[in-house]
């Protein structure tokens, strides 16, 4: 069965003024008051994927971001009214920059997938179950800076709700662990863990039947990671393999379907660059990299420039006249900037831990290696060590080709304004099509990672081939060099 389907994809105003109507603010809602009409199957074809949105009470969504400090939901509405954030910049019309909340990820998503075209009104027709649960809001400060909403909950009452949740989740989730289920989270897979023996923030992954659940998070740890990686940032081991990485709601936003790419060739980003590289993030005291690096940069200014941040136009003017973004640790391995400047397709990032490629979003189909520089942290810290100094090996020649590809992927990063749903297929979940935005990757994500779980039973299209048990064609390796030969090719 089809749900709401328009002539393309709904465009945000539509989603939101719909979600007016869900957000009454502290009332219940219904899948059926979302959906206004059908327009037939024939648009939903049996090789697209399906998604089926849980209707959970609103105390585990809504009311959660609604809660203290938010003066009667001044703050929900106003994300609902701009939920991308302010516009402060626009380039050649195929990109928005705007300051966007970091931590609302859980809100963008649910707002994507209640108004998709793939949505459907029953779990049993649906290919995905998704869950929305705004449970890192429990801990996160949602908007940021001055006049934030700050929920406050105390730990006991982040796990008293969680603890609900799971005691309420057979009843709310009836084919848990029968079906593929998507839980979104604002922020990094670690801090689902507290009450685990480990990790910190809120304790939703220590359930057992958090195991039947693929946490989608903008960093998951792996299997592929050795030992020495895990303890040294997490102290721990993978929990039950379930978390799969997709891209923080950045800041750069795609709102044209024309070839980014091109047009960034066009312009002549390469042409333009002054410096070798550039560095924005902060002293960080306890990390004796970013240190170095600083004391590196600034005494280079005429190869290096470091951007005291104000704001995030002067980042973005930044990545446009250097070669490198250079992208050190923080709390954890990745940061919201590596892929800030990846969306951007202006700048190369530089990092500085090898593992880094197999934990950013879509590494199984993703090439990372071909559009970044990896430098070791000794050559960076170790007496005589500079990271300048290595970065100028890289030819101009080496330098542009490495742009190019990050500018060919950029697409892929940026959550667009309108996605194109219809381009998340069973036949094609492994691949990178032009005109993938991130939500669109994240949706084919969460559906790879499921369909490889031994648990999870996937779809497979009349006449072509799934991802997983019954599929052949979702062999990550060959759609990694397949996807790497496009790019190549552009």
């Amino acid at each position: 069965m089809l749900t709401d389907i328009r002539t393309g994809t709904p465009g945000p105003q539509q989603m939101l003024r719909a979600a007016s109507v869900l957000l009454a603010l502290l009332g219940h809602w219904s899948p059926a008051a979302c959906i206004s009409s059908t327009h037939g199957d024939d648009l939903l074809q049996d090789v697209h994927a399906r998604v089926y949105v849980a209707d959970l009470p609103p105390k585990y969504n809504l009311h959660i971001i609604a809660k203290e400090g938010c003066e009667d939901g001044r703050f929900l509405k106003e994300m609902l009214a701009n939920p991308l954030g302010p516009l402060f910049e626009s380039s050649l019309d195929v990109a928005l920059y705007r300051e966007t909340p970091y931590y609302s990820l859980e809100l963008h998503m649910h707002l994507q997938v209640l108004y998709s075209p793939l949505r459907v009104l029953t779990p049993e027709e649906a290919d995905v179950v998704y869950v929305p649960f705004y449970g890192t809001q429990l801990w996160a400060d949602l908007g940021g800076g001055e006049g934030a909403c700050k929920p406050n909950w105390t730990e006991a009452a982040q796990d008293e709700l969680v603890a609900q949740f799971w005691a309420d989740a057979p009843a709310l989730l009836p084919t848990l662990g029968a079906k593929p289920h998507w839980m979104q989270l604002s922020e990094i897979e670690w801090m689902i863990h507290r009450g685990c023996g480990d990790g910190w923030g809120i304790p939703i992954a220590c359930h057992p039947l958090a195991a039947h659940v693929t946490f989608a998070t903008p960093e998951a740890l792996s299997e592929l990671h050795p030992t020495a990686f895990r303890q040294r940032y997490y102290g721990r081991e993978p929990a039950n393999n379930n978390s799969v990485a997709i891209p923080y709601l950045g800041h750069i936003h795609r709102v044209s379907m024309q070839n980014r790419a091109k047009l960034l060739a066009e312009e002549g980003v390469a042409a333009k660059k002054e410096f070798l590289a550039s560095m924005s993030f902060g002293s960080m005291r306890w990390a004796y990299l970013r240190m170095n690096l600083t004391e590196q940069c600034k005494a280079e200014p005429d190869e290096c420039w470091y951007v005291q941040y104000n704001s995030f136009a002067e980042v973005i003017d930044s990545y446009r006249r250097a070669w490198f973004c250079v992208q050190p640790y923080g709390d954890s391995p990745t940061r919201s900037a590596l892929l800030d400047c990846i969306a951007s397709g202006l700048s190369v990032p530089c990092v500085f831990d090898e593992y880094l490629f197999d934990m950013l979003p879509f590494s199984d189909v993703v090439d990372f290696r071909s559009m970044m520089a990896y430098v070791a942290e000794e050559d960076v810290i170790a007496p005589g060590g500079n990271l300048l100094r290595t970065l100028r090996a890289y030819s101009n020649d080496t330098r542009a080709a490495m742009l190019s590809t990050v500018q060919r992927m950029s697409h892929a990063f940026q959550y667009a304004v309108q996605p194109n749903h219809l381009l998340v297929r069973h036949d094609s979940l492994a691949t990178v099509h032009p005109l993938d935005d991130a939500f669109t990757m994240s949706f084919k994500a969460v559906l790879r990672h499921a369909c490889k779980r031994a648990h999870h039973h996937c779809h497979k299209p009349k006449g072509g081939h799934g991802l997983g048990r019954r599929g052949s064609a979702g062999d990550a390796s060959l759609a990694l060099e397949a996807n790497r030969r496009a790019a190549e090719a552009g």
